[in-house]
C-alpha cells in the first residue's frame, strides 16, 4: 500500500522545498455552497496555495458531512464514533482543504492527479 502522508509532511516538504508561497484558508461563502454539493450541514473549506514567485494558484477542498459528525462508534453505539470531529467539523475541514492545496503545490513522487 502506498504510503499516506500527513498534513504536517506536506508543510514539510513545501519548506524544504524553498519554494516561497502562501497558503490562505477560509470557510464557503453562502453563495458559494450553493454551488457546491457538500451536502445538509456540511462544513465547507477551500484553501490555496499560491506560488509567490510564479503566481500560479492550487486550490483544495475540505468537506466534513453530516454523517460524519453523527456517525455512531460501531464498538458502542452509545458513542460517537469520532467525537472530535462532531466537536469542531469546522477545523478538519479547513485541515482537509489544506492538505489537498499542499498535495497539489508540492506533489511528492510521481504524477500528481
Amino acid at each position: 500500500s502506498k504510503p499516506y502522508i500527513t498534513i504536517d509532511g506536506y508543510l514539510y516538504h513545501a519548506r524544504q522545498s524553498g519554494i516561497p508561497y502562501t497558503l490562505e484558508s477560509r470557510p464557503l461563502k453562502e453563495d458559494e455552497l450553493k454551488k457546491f454539493r457538500g451536502g445538509e450541514n456540511a462544513h465547507i473549506w477551500i484553501s490555496k496555495v499560491i506560488l509567490t514567485g510564479e503566481g500560479n494558484e492550487f486550490v483544495g477542498y475540505g468537506v466534513v458531512a453530516q454523517d460524519e459528525m453523527t456517525a455512531k462508534s460501531p464498538r458502542d453505539a452509545t458513542k460517537l464514533r469520532s467525537p472530535v470531529v462532531a466537536a469542531h467539523p469546522q477545523l478538519l475541514a479547513q485541515k482537509r482543504a489544506e492538505w489537498q492545496a499542499l498535495r497539489r503545490a508540492f506533489p511528492i513522487g510521481g504524477i500528481e492527479e
